[in-house]
């Protein structure tokens, strides 16, 4: 994976959201995205790694870098991620405090993606940031052995809440498909994961 790209999933969500939710709500969930992304990519370089290419997906971003990272700095390089988001989310809603009107509005609105966006990616899932961070964490401690297992029960437990909370929502608003399918491609994506650990070709 080489330089900057694009997921035809990605292309597709933010379609979908300009279309039924308008355009500046697109543009605000890019901004909140970039920021968490960029949290990610600025704790690589400290860390002494390059980045050799990001793909954007419906999911999140894919960030190939040059380098294992080993499990600390991976885990830290995890969360560098919710941490940027919820930094921007702090400011906005100190910001939304302060405006009035329309600046008021955008600032409380990036805020809340921003901020629900990071506490999303905090999930103790493998596919998440907060998964890997976990993963690493548990792999240094007790070894890759216990944080794959470990890890797995968590992925089957996050995925049957999700699932179960998509159902709920589906049925209680008789018919909001959103939060459904949310919880197959969070499912989708546990099975997939081929567990904890370092993986830094593909963060």
């Amino acid at each position: 994976m080489r330089g900057l790209r694009a997921s035809p999933g990605f292309v597709l969500m933010l379609t979908g959201i300009a279309v039924l939710s308008g355009v500046r709500l697109m543009l605000l969930t890019l901004a909140a995205s970039a920021v968490h992304e960029l949290g990610h990519i600025g704790a690589i370089r400290l860390m002494g790694a390059g980045v050799e290419g990001m793909c954007l997906a419906a999911g999140g971003a894919q960030i190939a870098i040059d380098r294992d990272l080993g499990y600390w700095r991976d885990a830290a390089v995890a969360l560098a991620g919710p941490a940027a988001g919820g930094a921007l989310a702090a400011v906005c809603w100190v910001l939304a405090g302060a405006l009035t009107g329309e600046g008021r509005e955008i600032a409380g609105t990036l805020g809340t993606l921003s901020g629900l966006y990071s506490l999303f990616n905090l999930l103790p899932m493998g596919p998440m940031d907060g998964g890997r961070a976990l993963g690493d964490i548990l792999a240094a401690l007790l070894g890759p052995g216990w944080a794959y297992a470990i890890g797995t029960a968590l992925d089957i437990i996050c995925a049957a809440a999700l699932a179960t909370g998509g159902v709920y929502i589906f049925i209680a608003s008789r018919g909001n498909a959103t939060a459904l399918v949310c919880a197959g491609l969070m499912i989708k994506a546990c099975c997939k994961t081929a567990g904890f650990g370092v993986k830094s070709h593909n963060r």
